[in-house]
């Protein structure tokens, strides 16, 4: 579930401090791009961030979640 997604996400960062920066960075530009945009193309916007999110989130070593 998410909470379990969420838990292993926040223990990645604590482990992997690039991988936070890395997707602080992507959530700061993006959020500095929707200022900027037109209300029309926010949720095009949100689409390339979470594609660059799920890109940094790829490219940093998961350990495997535990099932309940």
């Amino acid at each position: 579930g998410w909470r379990a997604a969420a838990r292993a996400a926040a223990e990645l960062c604590r482990t992997h401090p690039v991988t936070w920066a890395a997707a602080a960075g992507v959530s700061v530009v993006a959020g500095l791009l929707a200022v900027l945009v037109t209300p029309i193309a926010v949720p095009i916007l949100a689409g390339y961030a979470v594609a660059a999110l799920h890109a940094v989130a790829h490219r940093a070593p998961l350990a495997p979640v535990r099932q309940p």
